[in-house]
């Protein structure tokens, strides 16, 4: 059995099984990961933190982003492009936020594109993850394409890990994903 039927196995089964969350444990929870991410030291360094719209079995970043905003963040949210890419762009609130591709929340199109910087943080979705940073999201390979690891680079056959975060797309980015979520630019 290979690893990507493996992970597309695992992935329906903790989907279906997010589907039976009670609405308040959801809520919760998001709220209890709000609390940890704006503990973290990396949250205290960075500027600026690249936030999601949490689709209906991803736990919703909505909290975080309040916590950032009470912290004086700037935030950066991600829009899908053609070709399976993301980019991000600043925003200044929530409710700048549209139902995108997807139906997922995202930056209106007249937006500006933003680049990920150094010390930013950012948070990506994923049905599960694991202690060593590695994750499972919704199969569409998103965020792996905007934030390469080092493992996913190694899996791929390739050494440096390359970021269409980052204005110079061909420049070698320090891509390290944390043991929990969030992951760090």
């Amino acid at each position: 059995m290979s690893l990507e039927l493996d992970k597309a196995r695992l992935r329906q089964q903790l989907l279906s099984a997010c589907g039976v969350i009670p609405t308040k444990q959801a809520e919760t929870s998001a709220q209890r990961v709000a609390v940890h991410v704006a503990g973290c030291r990396e949250f205290e360094r960075a500027e600026r933190i690249g936030f999601y719209g949490a689709m209906e079995a991803e736990i919703s970043t909505r909290p975080a982003f309040a916590a950032a905003r009470l912290a004086g963040k700037r935030w950066l949210c991600p829009r899908c492009l053609d070709r399976n890419q993301l980019e991000f762009a600043q925003v200044d609130d929530w409710e700048q936020l549209r139902p995108g591709r997807f139906g997922i929340l995202e930056p209106d199109a007249k937006i500006a594109a933003s680049f990920f910087c150094q010390n930013d943080l950012v948070l990506v979705p994923g049905v599960a993850f694991d202690r060593q940073g590695g994750r499972i999201g919704q199969g569409g390979g998103y965020y792996d394409r905007a934030f390469p690891s080092e493992r996913s680079e190694e899996r791929r056959g390739g050494k440096e890990g390359r970021s269409r975060g980052s204005p110079d797309h061909e420049k070698k980015t320090e891509s390290r994903a944390h043991p929990t979520p969030p992951y760090r630019t």
